[in-house]
């Protein structure tokens, strides 16, 4: 990076002139910005309200999807708050949703993002429309705090004359804006569930901000008040998503090496942010704990990992290494972008895709701190570089190596570390246009307006396929045709539309690729009852009941076995398991019209015919079998 030269006092004065010659202590208003920093954060406020708001407003009402449907509509006790990881009460309510324990941990690790999605489930319900417009203001918000961030940086790094003042607006500008439009996020947007992402970004981001202003204020009085509320906003990160946890060490990385206060100032400083630092491992702990009815470290570290399938944890961090690759590609070009993709496992560190992943992943590192180290004290870019590509290492290592998770890459992963490779991009950027070849720099506002007009359509084309459950799958299978998750959801979505005949043959190549996926049976078994397909609807059902035996005690189980029988013209085993649907569940709509049907056809069982579809009637009203049988019994 070249270095920066002192400008002439005789300079025109059009054009602002950088502060230099300036100590640590001296005040940022001693050396101000084109712009007021109220005044920046007013326009970056509008700016990024207009790109957010055009970009993801008309989502709002897309349909849930995948996740959507197993963590808010299948969530346990969604309207009722659960206890804390650390309560005593924790194991009693895994325990009480065992048949999805998952689901109870996530609630107990992530409380204060349920608290959001309880109120929007108290406005309208399951309606998707106040879910995601809520993530839209709060996708919003993240990128404004990451210009607030970069501008109270900027700011001081300026009153230490490693900044050029005008650079301060148009990196945290660029960051800003590039974060708020760039296609990568529309996962953690559009995709309502990924609420957790977002949200933990905003608190880890307002707690960075409060940190770094809490030092601006001449009275203690104020220094203590923002300090405190930083750790406030960090603990709220903490009780949203698990990878707030890197907040303090970012602070720390921040203040010693961008600022240059030095390792042991910096730890003094931050020590309020650092008491908060076992949290997050003791939560994980607590909640493995509950799941597993005791603690362990081994326990810990495989709280999300595969049941029926675990993955060794060296095999995860091997195969990571490749998926970080994968992520800065679609970083740095968004195309193919999908929401199940898929991902070969690697078990050595030998093999070559990790060799050159790991290399590549080291050459990047080496480069930034090489340029921190040559340059950053002259130049803050170089600081901001490093400091960037360490964000970006530190966070994406909580999901890409220190815990294994079932599925090996997911794009709203890199949400939290984007910042980093944002700050990084536009500190590019200004070095082009200030220091860079002379014949470039007229060219980069144009480079700037290219970026980002392809960056808002390629997010506007992405955020089309979640329109509809089918394009959403479609454009997944295509994608990833190994995914024998995303074949199901597809049969899923077509079944939802009635599109029978296509939900059949999304299942069976589900089952190819995947012979003993329990839910994919299911979705089987309920396709083909709904096609009349007796004898192949019973055939699926009493395989499942074979491998899988509780689930021989299910409702829709049952209920798929007592049709199939009847539809065989087995009608006396038939009725006795619908009979015992209704023992299980008083309420089983489909129970009672199935068997008011059944008992209409013999002339001695009328009257209980009739008993039976109106109490189907009384529950749903309006089907209009129901009504015409009710009528026709009635008038016999």
């Amino acid at each position: 990076m070249a270095k920066r030269s002192h400008h002439s006092t005789k300079s025109s004065k059009r054009r602002p002139q950088p502060c230099l010659n300036t100590t640590a202590e001296s005040p940022a208003a001693d050396c101000p910005p084109q712009w007021g920093p109220g005044r920046f954060l007013l326009c970056m406020a509008a700016v990024l309200a207009v790109l957010c708001g055009g970009l993801y407003v008309w989502t709002a009402d897309f349909p849930m999807v995948f996740d959507d449907i197993v963590y808010l509509h299948g969530s346990p006790g969604l309207e009722r708050d659960a206890p804390h990881a650390f309560s005593p009460e924790a194991r009693a309510f895994v325990e009480e949703h065992g048949y999805e324990p998952d689901l109870a941990v996530n609630r107990l690790m992530r409380p204060l993002a349920y608290k959001t999605f309880q109120f929007n489930h108290q406005m309208d319900g399951f309606n998707p429309r106040w879910y995601r417009l809520l993530n839209v203001v709060v996708h919003f918000g993240t990128a404004w705090l990451l210009a607030a961030l970069m501008l109270v940086l900027g700011r001081k790094l300026a009153s230490q004359g490693r900044l050029r003042s005008e650079s301060v607006p148009f990196i945290a500008a660029v960051a800003a804006i590039l974060f708020a439009i760039h296609p990568l996020a529309t996962e953690s947007v559009t995709y309502v569930i990924q609420r957790f992402t977002s949200m933990g970004t905003l608190f880890l981001l307002l707690a960075l901000v409060l940190y770094f202003v809490s030092f601006e204020p001449s009275k203690r009085l104020w220094r203590i008040v923002l300090r405190s509320s930083a750790v406030i906003a960090l603990l709220a990160g903490h009780l949203t998503k698990e990878n707030t946890a890197a907040a303090p060490l970012l602070a720390l990385v921040i203040d010693a090496f961008v600022l240059q206060m030095g390792v042991v100032a910096a730890i003094r400083r931050a020590w309020p942010l650092l008491l908060c630092l076992p949290l997050v491992p003791a939560m994980v702990y607590q909640s493995a704990t509950a799941l597993n009815g005791g603690g362990s470290l081994v326990g810990a570290l495989n709280l999300t990992n595969c049941v029926d399938k675990p993955i060794a944890h060296l095999s995860y961090i091997f195969t990571e290494t490749v998926v970080v690759v994968r992520y800065l590609g679609l970083l740095l070009w968004p195309a193919g972008q999908n929401l199940l993709p898929e991902q070969e496992t690697f078990h050595s560190l030998a093999a070559g895709p990790v060799i050159a992943s790991t290399a590549l992943l080291a050459a990047l590192f080496a480069f930034a701190m090489w340029l921190w180290k040559r340059h950053g004290s002259r130049d803050a870019r170089a600081s901001l570089v490093g400091a960037g590509v360490l964000w970006f290492f530190a966070t994406i290592s909580i999901t890409s190596g220190l815990v294994p998770l079932p599925d090996f890459m997911a794009e709203h992963r890199t949400y939290l570390p984007s910042i980093g490779f944002f700050v990084l991009a536009a500190c590019a950027l200004d070095w082009a246009r200030r220091d860079g070849p002379v014949k470039l720099r007229p060219a980069v506002p144009a480079l700037c307006a290219v970026i980002m007009v392809s960056l808002c359509t390629a997010t506007s084309l992405r955020n089309t396929v979640w329109g509809d459950t089918r394009t959403l799958w479609a454009d997944t299978v295509a994608k990833s045709p190994r995914s024998f998750k995303a074949w199901n959801n597809l049969g899923a979505a077509h079944m939802d539309h009635g599109e029978l005949n296509k939900a059949e043959e999304c299942f069976r190549r589900c089952l190819e690729v995947q012979p003993l996926y329990l839910h994919c049976m299911l979705n089987l078994s309920q396709c083909l009852m709904a096609l009349n397909r007796w004898d192949e609807c019973h055939e699926v059902t009493s395989t499942l009941m074979k491998l899988w035996p509780d689930q021989g005690q299910k409702v829709n189980v049952m209920f798929a076995q007592g049709v199939s029988l009847a539809g065989k013209g087995r009608i006396q085993e038939g009725v006795m398991i619908l009979e015992a649907v209704l023992k299980k569940d008083p309420g089983h709509f489909m129970s009672y019209k199935v068997l008011g049907i059944l008992y209409s056809q013999q002339q001695q069982t009328q009257s209980m015919a009739l008993n039976l579809l109106n109490r189907a009637n009384s529950l749903a009203p309006g089907d209009p079998q129901v009504e015409n049988l009710i009528a026709q019994l009635t008038n016999s």
